[in-house]
């Protein structure tokens, strides 16, 4: 029953319908296993229109004939008086005619004939109103045949309606005797005066639940006299081709152990209901089902456990929201008490604006209001209650709120984040000496929402010009006059209200100003280990695959930087030992591309270049990538470098790495 469509019949009274103007369809295409007696029942209403049926398609020729799928009939001329009509349709609803496979929006108003179908989809609901004062309510996801009787009765007149997959929830009233025949794929149920779920599942089994009033009789499709009755609170099931099983209880009903029911909305923000109620034993499955103040379903979720998180959309009338326990078997008992509930809609004016924010922001900058539904109370943590609520502290804030009737709202929970100064240039203070003049400019950084009316102050005493150059940016031209304070503030006011400030210091002494980026020169000494594994090509046709260690013996190393970036040349020379015994003298002249962050005395690095190796007779391509850190003392730095190289060998590429120690003097600095 958790993933069967929908379907609820409401009886009322209700005018009865004039003659539409709609025509009737004139003709029919032919199914695969239609005839003609069954045309004249299903489309046209009567089995008496049979001799019609063939008095308007002669083609078909004397009985017996056979029809063949694709013709197409006409249709003898029909009353124009509708079925049943469309007197309210919530989102994807869509009407089918009997002779026609697509479907059409359904709207307001919209006709329906016999063996014409209803369909709702995700979401949605519908009602249709009959010719006998009844009407329809269907659920989401539903699919409805109307029929209307095989003959008119001057005042007699049985509704009938065929439920081809989902599950009907009646609601009827007194039918002065007159059942509402709701029929299945598997069973035929005779509803009066009660609350009854019927559900025709997709597989043709069907389930019939009664949850109120009267006992109900229950059928299998085309075994007359083969029968049950249903009492309240009882459910039978019926599987096709089979009689009904006995009658077995009902799961029992919920209890709402939910204390609150009132909500507060962000404007435009979707807002979570938080539901709980009783567990009922051997319930699998329960189906909450919130209608607006017209009684439409608007909503139906499931839950396996007794509790759900609801999503509630805005609505100007209270809900009233239930829950039914389901059982393994798809059995549903009766639906719980509705609750009602309120859901009402708070908005949020932003520090330096005047009107309330459209939608929700996912963050509301300190200083900003928010603006109480109409005639309740609301407050902030432990402060003073009223209409309007200012939210003065960034960090996570919890609203309370009360309604004029005394109702707790759910407290809910906003995020406030603060805002600051950013000088463009400047960490920390503003330092500004005695008599100098700057330019400086100002961004308002927030990760919240803000008006647009803001304004720049500068503490009294300090001549300064302020120009807005955009919804948060300011340039400001100060002046640190001789009279000036020592000390003052840059701040930013919005609605009358101070949203971030920044320090503002004058000195008496010159401040230095920080030196730009100069070049740098060195050249140094460097001396270190060397390694090359199995397939260094040393020009030995005898022996063209060694293996080379040994110490590097020295080598020379001069280079150029600024700021973050340099450049350096390196040569030098080893004695290397080789695999096969004896010595190999290896010269090697690099050429570096270097990143470097330097923080006081030490400097870190990645270097990554290439050159040339000699070894032996063999000259070869190298290429390196490594890490360098330095310290420096004075103008002498000491620095260690690991790299790894990678030359051209005879069998293709031999690896090796190199680590070095070395002393640079800077020649300018």
């Amino acid at each position: 029953m958790k993933h069967a469509l929908a379907l609820a019949i409401v009886l009322a009274a209700v005018p009865a319908h004039a003659d539409a103007t709609v025509p009737a369809d004139t003709t029919y295409v032919v199914e695969p296993g239609d005839t003609c007696l069954g045309i004249a029942v299903r489309v046209l209403g009567d089995r008496e229109q049979l001799d019609a049926l063939h008095r308007v398609n002669p083609q078909l020729g004397p009985l017996p004939h056979d029809l063949v799928a694709g013709t197409i009939l006409n249709l003898p001329p029909r009353t124009n008086t509708p079925d049943a009509q469309v007197t309210r349709a919530r989102g994807d609803v869509k009407l089918r005619k009997a002779s026609s496979s697509a479907w059409d929006v359904a709207v307001r108003g919209a006709f329906m004939f016999r063996a014409w179908r209803a369909w709702s989809g995700e979401q949605s609901t519908a009602e249709l109103s009959f010719r006998d004062d009844s009407r329809i309510g269907m659920r989401e996801r539903t699919i409805v045949v109307v029929y209307g009787p095989e003959k008119k009765l001057a005042k007699v007149i049985t509704a009938t309606a065929e439920l081809a997959q989902g599950t009907l929830e009646s609601r009827l009233g007194d039918l002065d005797g007159r059942p509402v025949v709701v029929r299945t794929p598997s069973a035929e149920t005779d509803l009066r005066a009660g609350d009854v779920l019927v559900s025709a599942a997709v597989a043709g089994a069907s389930i019939v639940a009664n949850h109120r009033g009267t006992p109900v009789a229950v059928r299998g499709r085309g075994m007359k006299g083969k029968g049950v009755s249903v009492a309240v609170g009882m459910g039978s099931r019926v599987f096709p081709g089979k009689p009904p099983e006995p009658p077995r209880p009902l799961p029992a009903t919920p209890l709402w152990t939910t204390t609150t029911t009132a909500w507060v909305s962000l404007k435009g923000a979707p807002t979570r209901a938080e539901l709980a109620w009783t567990a009922v034993p051997k319930a699998t499955t329960y189906r909450v089902a919130v209608r607006d103040g017209q009684g439409d379903e608007v909503l139906a979720q499931f839950s396996s456990t007794p509790s759900l998180a609801v999503v509630l959309p805005l609505s100007a009338d209270p809900y009233r929201i239930t829950v039914s326990a389901i059982d393994a078997e798809g059995f549903e008992g009766a639906p719980s008490v509705a609750l009602a509930a309120s859901l009402s809609e708070a908005t949020v004016v932003p520090i330096g604006g005047s009107a309330a924010l459209s939608e929700a922001p996912a963050r509301i900058t300190a200083g900003g209001t928010m603006v109480a539904p109409a005639g309740m109370s609301c407050r902030s943590g432990t402060g003073p209650a009223g209409d309007r609520v200012r939210l003065a502290t960034a960090g996570p804030t919890t609203i309370s709120c009360v309604t004029a009737a005394g109702v707790v709202v759910a407290p809910f929970v906003l995020d406030v984040v603060g805002a600051t100064i950013d000088i463009r240039g400047t960490r920390g203070d503003l330092l500004l000496a005695r008599g100098e003049q700057r330019t400086v400019a100002v961004d308002v950084a927030t990760d919240g929402v803000i008006g647009q009316e803001l304004s720049l102050e500068v503490t009294a005493g300090v001549p300064a010009t302020i120009t807005r150059t955009g919804p948060t940016r300011f340039e400001i031209a100060l002046s640190a006059s001789e009279t000036a304070p020592t000390r003052g503030t840059i701040s930013i006011v919005a609605g009358g209200a101070v949203l971030a400030t920044r320090s503002l210091v004058i000195t008496d002494a010159p401040i230095p100003i920080a030196k730009p980026a100069r070049d740098r020169w060195h050249l140094g000494a460097l001396a270190g280990y060397l390694a090359f594994g199995r397939g260094t090509d040393l020009g030995d046709p005898d022996g063209p695959d060694q293996e080379l260690t040994g110490g590097l013996l020295g080598g020379l190393r001069g280079g150029w930087s600024r700021g973050l970036f340099g450049l350096e040349a390196e040569a030098a020379v080893a004695n290397s030992s080789r695999e096969s015994g004896g010595h190999t003298t290896v010269l090697a002249g690099r050429v570096f591309a270097q990143l470097l962050r330097s923080s006081g005395a030490t400097t870190v690095g990645v270097a990554i270049g290439g050159g040339f190796q000699r070894a032996a007779s063999d000259t070869d391509p190298v290429g390196s990538i490594g890490v360098l850190a330095g310290y420096r003392h004075g103008r002498i730095r000491y620095r260690l470098d690991v790299r790894y190289d990678a030359c051209a060998g005879s069998g293709g590429v031999a690896q090796g790495f190199d680590a070095t120690l070395g002393a640079e003097f800077d020649m300018a600095r």
